[in-house]
């Protein structure tokens, strides 16, 4: 009789045990689940959920507050996402919030991120369809991921043989060990250094000067800013120019009367083109030259005759006293 009694009190225990470990289970998946908490149906649509399943968590600044109902396709593209939120945050969730496919972990089980918005778009509401944010797909980042680490094999290889034909090149190793380059190159950077602080100075001056000059200080700035010096010089050219029109007036009348000459035209050019008047005027030069041989002959003459002989000696004795 004692046994069964023991028997029973143990069992009796068991199943309480059973019952109340049954009850604690419930209550840790219902609060998982949000079974026993107050929610709303919301939803979003994606072109890809990267692996996202039913029963999956939703997370708002990083607390879980709802989860995922419901994953299916509506389209060729387009996978629609149904979950709940818990009623006591949607408070804080605004209808611009972005709803994103995020990992738990870095190979965790997927979830629905909710980044909150400006608030600006009214608090959510039952039925609400959120604004969605496209994932990087995990593949594109390990395929992206294996070119990156393939480059950098690359270029360690490449760095690799650098260094090693720098360790035996002794010719590059004196260039940087020889003190005396180094000097040179400290003296270049000086010289240089020199060079531009007298650029600067000329650079300088050539500033003041050109101030100076538009200022019209100086004969070049005088002659730049001096309006009235302008005006003479214009004036200057106007009666240079009324000199030329002058001059070409003349040399055209000289080109007419040219031409007139050349012609034969007027006095002048009848002289000139006249042959026979020419001719004429040197049978009268002849003649007048021999008529001044017989004039002197004829004078000769004279002063040896009886009539005039006495006179002629008077006055070459005349001349003779005065000289």
């Amino acid at each position: 009789m004692s046994n069964q009694s023991n028997y029973k009190l143990k069992l009796g225990i068991f199943v309480t045990t059973a019952i109340v470990l049954f009850i604690l289970a419930l209550y840790y998946i219902g609060s998982k689940k949000n079974i026993f908490h107050t929610t709303i149906n919301v939803s979003a649509t994606f072109n890809n959920v990267n692996g996202l399943l039913s029963g999956n968590n939703v997370r708002f600044n990083g607390i879980n507050v709802g989860t995922v109902s419901e994953v299916y396709a509506i389209a060729d593209t387009i996978i629609k996402v149904d979950f709940t939120i818990d009623e006591d945050v949607t408070q804080y969730i605004s209808m611009d919030a972005i709803i994103s496919i995020g990992t738990d972990g870095l190979l965790g089980n997927k979830l629905v991120n909710i980044e909150p918005g400006k608030g600006k778009g009214g608090t959510v509401q039952e039925g609400s369809v959120f604004i969605t944010l496209h994932s990087l797909q995990m593949d594109n980042a390990l395929r992206t991921l294996s070119k990156t680490s393939s480059n950098l094999e690359f270029i360690t290889s490449d760095l690799k043989n650098i260094t090693h034909k720098i360790n035996n090149s002794n010719s590059l190793w004196s260039l940087f060990s020889d003190t005396v380059m180094a000097e040179n190159v400290k003296s270049s950077i000086v010289n240089i250094k020199m060079a531009s602080n007298s650029s600067a100075v000329l650079t300088g001056n050539l500033k003041n000067v050109s101030e100076n000059i538009m200022k019209g200080k100086g004969s070049i700035g005088a002659l730049l800013t001096d309006t009235t010096l302008s005006g003479k010089i214009n004036q200057v050219i106007v009666k240079l120019e009324k000199v030329s029109d002058t001059m070409a007036i003349i040399f055209g009348d000289f080109s007419k009367i040219s031409g007139r000459l050349e012609k034969g035209q007027g006095s002048v050019g009848v002289l000139l083109k006249d042959t026979t008047f020419v001719h004429n005027l040197n049978t009268s030069m002849n003649n007048i030259n021999k008529g001044s041989i017989t004039l002197n002959e004829d004078l000769e003459a004279l002063k040896h005759s009886f009539l005039l002989k006495r006179y002629f000696k008077k006055q070459e004795k005349r001349n003779q006293k005065n000289k």
